[in-house]
């Protein structure tokens, strides 16, 4: 399928036949697209009916999780009618009803939404699991008397410039800073915050606006619309974690939140684990349904077969699970195949973007939708599977963000952190910035710079409490490093 791509594309190049040639590399990619995700469909959609399994057992002994059993079901009673459709062997090039694609594609923007509430909720549980750290040393009486703040600092330093790579010392300062006390007015934070929006001059204006969504979210400034309704449980936890006064926390109550966050900590773990293998599972449906009447069937090969009979048996069984032994003994052959179809499709999707710019609208409609077609399914093969695969990725015009837009929206953003740090307490606000901090670039220029902010921010601590807590917590994070 390599070889072909290749000739088809110098073909396309060289005007050989070129509308034929267009037509040609179109079927082909489509194929190898589909020969990917039915590959990844097989795997994942069996391990999806194993863990439903999983989950109605583990919910059996659980009365405080979140049942999930029916709302996953129900998700996939549309990809099953689709996929049993696509795969019979008695149907060639079938022809499936777009309101179960309408359906499916709905059901991808509702878990897309979902997945952003539990996002709310994790950084959420996060802000006060960095509070309820920092005062376990007084309340469990392990303070430790004895830190020398210079030496500390200093095995900070020489950790993060251990490394040459750029990217690591960044990650390293960045995981620091998250742990650090917090000793920064609000006005030296919006100072930081402005000089990190400053980076983004001259880039484009999705790119810089994705960034202010990015540190709003962590911040817990933008809160999705109905996560309330649609988490009632979590958000009963998280408004009794954001209503208690810290300052004076008792041992029973420290030890009821601890609890608390960590019981929720799982489910929703749990509950992401779910929603990333059903859009994973929807990603590559979507892409089988898309190539359904312009894939190439003589480019398939053994594995293919393989998969889709794993697929069709699984998408028309009343007990997917009663069909464990059967399907896993197919699985062997199918290994490394992924890789190698992945492979395959990467060298041929490689021209997808010249081609679409070039050919977009040159040989007919047919051509065009097949091109938009394609575009879909590049982008729900992508590593970003929560994409928008109706937003065009491919832009001639580049709108960049200026001095006065980026003056503009970094006075809209300052106004909402000081809305928001007015509703909430003084170390909700310390967590929080340490959380936004730890997400902006590195804002340091030097090397001193960064040993200095590590020195002040430790000695600047008069809580012993919490200043322990950060000594354990950043002792643990470089022995851990070397252990590695």
């Amino acid at each position: 399928m390599k070889i072909a791509g290749k000739k088809l594309y110098t073909d396309i190049l060289a005007d050989r036949n070129r509308e034929e040639a267009v037509n040609s590399y179109q079927s082909l990619l489509a194929t190898a697209f589909r020969n990917y995700s039915a590959i990844k469909l097989s795997m994942n959609l069996y391990t999806m009916y194993d863990r439903l399994n999983d989950i109605t057992e583990f919910q059996k002994h659980d009365e405080t999780s979140l049942d999930r059993r029916d709302e996953i079901s129900t998700y996939l009673e549309p990809i099953n009618y689709a996929l049993k459709e696509s795969f019979a062997i008695d149907k060639q090039n079938p022809i499936i009803d777009q309101a179960i694609i309408d359906e499916i594609i709905k059901n991808r923007d509702e878990i897309t939404n979902k997945m952003k509430m539990i996002t709310f909720y994790v950084d959420a549980f996060e802000i006060y699991e960095y509070i309820l750290l920092r005062k376990e040393p007084a309340l469990m009486n392990t303070i430790n008397e004895e830190i020398d703040v210079d030496d500390l600092s200093e095995r900070m330093f020489n950790y993060v410039f251990s490394d040459d790579d750029k990217m690591v010392i960044n990650y390293k300062i960045q995981s620091f800073i998250a742990q650090l006390p917090i000793r920064m007015t609000k006005n030296h934070f919006y100072d930081v915050l402005g000089s990190s929006l400053n980076i983004y001059r001259g880039s484009e204006k999705k790119t810089f606006d994705n960034y202010i969504e990015t540190i709003k979210d962590n911040a817990l400034i933008n809160k999705p619309e109905k996560a309330a309704e649609t988490f009632p449980k979590i958000e009963d936890a998280f408004n009794e974690l954001r209503s208690f006064d810290y300052k004076n926390i008792d041992d029973a109550t420290f030890k009821h939140f601890n609890e608390l966050i960590e019981s929720y900590s799982d489910i929703m773990s749990s509950i992401t684990a779910d929603y990333l293998a059903l859009m994973e599972i929807i990603n590559d449906t979507l892409v089988v349904l898309y190539t359904n009447d312009f894939y190439d069937a003589d480019y398939l090969r053994e594995d293919y077969k393989i998969s889709s009979g794993i697929i069709y048996d699984l998408s028309t069984s009343d007990d997917p699970i009663s069909l464990e032994s059967k399907i896993i003994e197919q699985f062997p052959k199918l290994e490394g195949k992924q890789e190698e179809a992945y492979e395959t499709l990467a060298s041929i999707d490689a021209n997808l973007d010249n081609l679409y710019q070039e050919y977009y609208d040159m040989y007919g409609e047919e051509v065009t939708a097949r091109f938009d077609i394609l575009r879909k399914t590049d982008l729900l093969t992508s590593s970003s599977m929560f994409m928008d695969i109706d937003k065009p990725e491919i832009t001639v015009v580049v709108d960049e963000a200026d001095e006065a837009y980026i003056n503009q929206e970094k006075e809209k953003l300052i106004s909402e952190f000081a809305n928001h740090f007015e509703s909430i307490g003084k170390l909700e606000r310390r967590s929080t910035m340490a959380k936004v901090l730890s997400y902006m670039p590195v804002f340091f220029n030097t090397k001193q710079e960064i040993k200095d902010y590590f020195k002040y921010a430790l000695s600047s601590c008069t809580d012993k409490s919490e200043l322990s807590a950060c000594n354990d917590i950043i002792t643990d994070m470089i022995m851990y490093d070397s252990v590695e």
